[in-house]
């Protein structure tokens, strides 16, 4: 029963917001704009980090700006002059990313945000949870905030694959890695047992997750096995694109 609710509670809530951002797409009322290529670096094979200039652009940690009718999360600081994002190259839209240059520009629709990682929240009473490029709205978070959470569990393919802006937030919370491909680290996943049991379980904690669907299943549902409220977990799902 608390699987089907916390599911139904997260898909709903998502459904929703992304529904209402679309029907303002279709009928042209949410704000385009053109922006020019700062730069483009690749991470690894497939991943990558884009930044692009943010001109007018306002937002929050957690927000989501649209390219193509497609949304991904913001990286950059909400005090950046620049918008950055994480990006793996996987579909349509991120191929076209993949094959822009400095000086190219796009067009970028406006943002739209319902995660809000950390905001509002005190001290170390927060934990994050993230896989790949999903660990995009949590930088954001870091550089925006002066409170850090609890810890950050963040799984990975390589140990390349892993941020350098991560690595340095980890300097003030508790990082804690786990890498699929590779041998000689404690965890191959952050749904590992050995990861899972890191992560205080606490009444007046929330819970942040950002990742591909399988890892937002199996952790909440541990979380709320284990007596957290499910309004103590948000989720922000990534999307194939």
């Amino acid at each position: 029963f608390f699987i089907a609710f916390r599911t139904a509670v997260v898909d709903l809530t998502f459904l929703i917001e992304y529904a209402r951002f679309l029907r303002m797409n279709i009928y042209n009322i949410i704000y385009m704009s053109t922006h020019k290529i700062i730069s483009k670096q690749f991470i690894s094979d497939t991943a990558f980090v884009l930044k692009f200039e943010r001109n007018d652009i306002s937002f929050e940690p957690g927000a989501c700006v649209s390219i193509k009718n497609r949304p991904y999360s913001i990286a950059s600081s909400a005090s950046d002059e620049y918008i950055m994002l994480l990006v793996r190259k996987i579909g349509e839209v991120s191929t076209y990313l993949s094959e822009l240059s400095p000086d190219d520009e796009i067009v970028v629709q406006d943002t739209f945000n319902y995660f809000n990682p950390g905001k509002g929240m005190r001290d170390g009473e927060y934990v994050y949870i993230a896989t790949g490029v999903g660990v995009a709205p949590f930088l954001s978070a870091f550089k925006s905030y002066q409170h850090k959470p609890y810890m950050t569990a963040y799984g990975i393919r390589e140990s390349k694959d892993l941020i350098e802006d991560l690595l340095i937030s980890s300097m003030s919370h508790r990082l804690v890695v786990a890498v699929s491909r590779e041998d000689g680290y404690a965890a191959k996943r952050v749904t590992d047992a050995s990861v899972l049991n890191q992560i205080p379980l606490k009444d007046n904690f929330t819970y942040y997750l950002c990742g591909v669907d399988g890892m937002i299943d199996q952790v909440s549902d541990h979380l709320i096995h284990n007596g957290v409220e499910v309004t103590n977990v948000k989720s922000e799902l990534f999307f194939m694109q």
